[in-house]
């Protein structure tokens, strides 16, 4: 089968990094390995080749914009061997529904999110934020909006992260559950293993620290700040515990004010010798990161799926997270995790001690979490729930 796959950026293994790089790479590298032949058109960044291929995979890199060059390089490439499916990601693609008379070929839409339940759950820019920032960033919510209405009602099918993120779409975009698939999020198990950290440890001046590590972007939505208030109680208790927290601000968050609203929180919460913040790291070196922590806490207060629990679990660290979206499809409580409630500073503090303080537990959760991944959520699981609705959209 031949699939040409729509997306923004498509990153070398080795540069992977945070968002959907890491779907992008992987699912295509897995469909190959699968026997499928894939074209992949991206975004052409600096220093970056017009074609190469990476991994069996042919990518194409189009100069903006990228809409309108994506749709004229992906039919100048059927012409000469026609795409059996095009699988486009988020809003990457927009324009293809205008020239589908020409090429003729089911499109399928990865779906990661959606900006309207985003809106709902009203995580607005912090007063601090600029006016200009603020307006900026409800005109980049309203676009978002539009292009999913119009775009995923063209599509001939959604494919979703999760079981919740389905339901929303169905609720939230009045689109029919026939036409969506779900298919989790995987990760490389082979990368994301419990691995030796004794020289980041060393580096970053951590040793002999109890860590609590969260990873994920410092925006509201994440409830980073619940997690600081909550490490006054547990450092009661537990001295050495430390709070890491990876990630940072990137571009697509509007503005890296989130930095200065986490340093004020981790002062007023009188821990600043206890935590710290800091930026992205490579995708590889993640594991580490994963592996030095003997708790990850994610009290994220809204998740279509939460891939970085996954990852967590599969380098066998014990995961607390809230009780929402797609997490609860991937941490059963007591089981393999905690699951707590969302912005409850005690509930969220109390697990996290009881993971740190009982030695079985944290065990369990750490073996069981790595059984969950392997049975769950690799890329091969997740190619072929991919596999499953190609086959139904190409049989109707």
């Amino acid at each position: 089968m031949r699939i040409c796959r729509l997306v923004w950026n498509f990153p070398r293994a080795e540069k992977i990094s945070y968002g959907l790089g890491p779907n992008f790479y992987y699912i295509s590298k897995e469909q190959v390995e699968q026997g499928y032949e894939v074209d992949v058109i991206a975004r052409k960044g600096v220093n970056e080749p017009d074609h190469e291929e990476i991994d069996g995979i042919r990518v194409h890199r189009v100069a903006s914009p990228y809409n309108l060059n994506a749709i004229r390089k992906l039919t100048r490439l059927n012409s000469q061997k026609p795409f059996h499916v095009i699988h486009a990601h988020g809003t990457c693609g927009i324009s293809y529904p205008l020239f589908r008379f020409r090429i003729r070929k089911p499109l399928v839409v990865h779906t990661h999110g959606t900006a309207r339940g985003m809106a709902l759950h009203r995580f607005t820019p912090p007063t601090s934020v600029s006016l200009k920032d603020s307006v900026r960033s409800k005109i980049r919510e309203s676009t978002a909006i539009f292009r999913q209405e119009v775009y995923w009602r063209t599509a001939d099918m959604l494919i979703a992260v999760s079981y919740f993120l389905k339901e929303e779409i169905e609720k939230l975009y009045n689109i029919d559950s026939s036409k969506i698939e779900v298919a989790y999020n995987g990760v490389d198990t082979s990368i994301f293993r419990k691995t030796d950290n004794s020289d980041e440890l060393r580096e970053l001046g951590l040793e002999g620290k109890r860590i609590i590590l969260y990873v994920g972007h410092f925006g509201l939505r994440k409830g980073i700040t619940y997690l600081i208030e909550a490490m006054r109680e547990i450092l009661r208790e537990e001295p050495e515990a430390f709070l890491l927290c990876v990630g940072g601000t990137p571009e697509w968050l509007g503005t890296d004010v989130y930095w200065q609203i986490l340093k004020e929180k981790i002062e007023q919460a009188g821990i600043k010798k206890n935590a710290r913040l800091m930026g992205q790291i490579p995708h590889q070196k993640l594991p580490i990161y994963y592996s030095m922590a003997e708790v990850f806490a994610f009290p994220s207060l809204y998740e279509a799926m939460g891939k970085v629990v996954v990852e967590a679990m599969a380098c066998e660290t014990p995961v607390v997270a809230s009780r929402v979206g797609g997490i609860m499809e991937i941490v059963e409580n007591g089981r393999n995790g905690f699951l707590v409630k969302p912005k409850d500073v005690k509930n969220l503090g109390e697990a996290i001690l009881t993971v740190l303080q009982d030695k079985n537990l944290a065990n369990k959760f750490a073996k069981e979490g790595r059984r969950t991944v392997e049975s769950k959520f690799t890329w091969k699981k997740t190619v072929e729930q991919i596999s499953r609705a190609y086959e139904r959209i190409l049989s109707t």
